[in-house]
C-alpha cells in the first residue's frame, strides 16, 4: 500500500516498542513522504504493547462539555477550545507538584468533597498526590461527574467504593479543533489524498463515532481509487 498508493498513516495497534520501532524504520524507508505514526492507546501505551509496557489506569468517567458561552465564543476564536483544554492540563500540573505527578482523590472523598489521607496503589509512574481535584476541574465537569459516580453506586453494587481512585486528567478523548475537509470528498481542502479523519481530527467522540467516521473514509478512498 505504500509504494502502490503512497499511504501517509500508519497507527500501531499491537507488539513491543523495538518490534514496532523496526516496522516503522522499514515503511519509512519505503515511503516518498514522511508517514504520520499514530496508536490506538487511550489508556496509555501498554494498552497496545504488553509485553514490556505498564499499562495506565482506564478512565470510567467522562464529563460533557456544557458550556454553551464557551462553546458560542469558538466561533471567533478557533482555538479556544484547545486553550481550556491546556489550563485544565495546567491546573492538573501543578496540583500534583509538577514532575507529571497526577493529582488524585479516593472516590468517596472526590464525590463527598474531602481531600484523601491516603491513596491507593496505581500504576502510573511518576506516582499520584492528593490533591482536591475541585481546584483542577471545571465547576460544571466536576459536579456532573461527582453525580454521575453517585448514580453508578445506586446501579452498580461495589462500583461506589473509597478503594478506586479518581486520578486527574484525561482532557484528551476528543480533539478541541476540528481540521477542515470537502464535504463530498472528504479530503481536506487544500492538501489531496489527506483525509482528515476520527477523533483526532475533530470528527468523532467516541469508538462507534469514530468507527462510522472511518468506515465512510474508507469508502469514499476505495471509491476514488476505483474512480482512477
Amino acid at each position: 500500500l505504500i509504494k502502490q498508493y503512497n499511504i501517509g498513516s500508519i497507527c500501531l495497534f499491537q507488539g513491543s516498542p523495538v518490534k514496532q520501532a523496526t516496522i516503522l524504520n522499514r515503511l519509512q524507508a519505503m515511503a516518498k513522504t514522511p508517514l504520520l505514526v499514530t496508536i490506538d492507546a487511550e489508556w496509555g501505551v501498554g494498552m497496545r504493547m504488553t509485553d514490556s509496557v505498564l499499562p495506565l489506569p482506564k478512565q470510567m468517567m467522562l464529563g460533557a462539555m456544557k458550556d454553551e458561552k464557551l462553546k458560542m465564543n469558538g466561533a471567533d476564536n478557533p482555538l479556544l477550545l484547545m486553550q481550556f483544554q491546556q489550563s485544565i492540563e495546567r491546573k492538573a500540573f501543578i496540583a500534583g507538584g509538577g514532575k507529571f505527578v497526577a493529582p488524585a482523590q479516593r472516590l468517596v472523598d472526590f464525590a463527598e468533597n474531602r481531600l484523601s489521607s491516603s491513596l491507593p496503589d496505581c500504576s502510573y509512574l511518576p506516582g499520584l498526590y492528593s490533591s482536591s481535584l475541585k481546584e483542577v476541574l471545571p465547576l460544571f465537569i466536576y459536579k456532573s461527574i461527582q453525580q454521575a459516580f453517585k448514580e453508578y453506586g445506586k446501579k452498580m453494587k461495589g462500583y461506589f467504593t473509597n478503594d478506586a481512585v479518581v486520578v486527574a486528567t484525561e482532557s484528551r478523548t476528543s480533539s478541541p479543533i476540528r481540521i477542515p475537509r470537502d464535504a463530498a470528498t472528504l479530503q481536506h481542502p487544500q492538501i489531496k489524498n489527506l483525509y482528515p479523519c476520527a477523533e483526532g481530527a475533530g470528527y468523532a467522540g467516541g469508538i462507534v463515532s469514530a468507527a462510522m467516521d472511518g468506515e465512510r473514509v474508507a469508502q469514499q478512498i476505495a471509491f476514488s481509487l476505483h474512480a482512477v
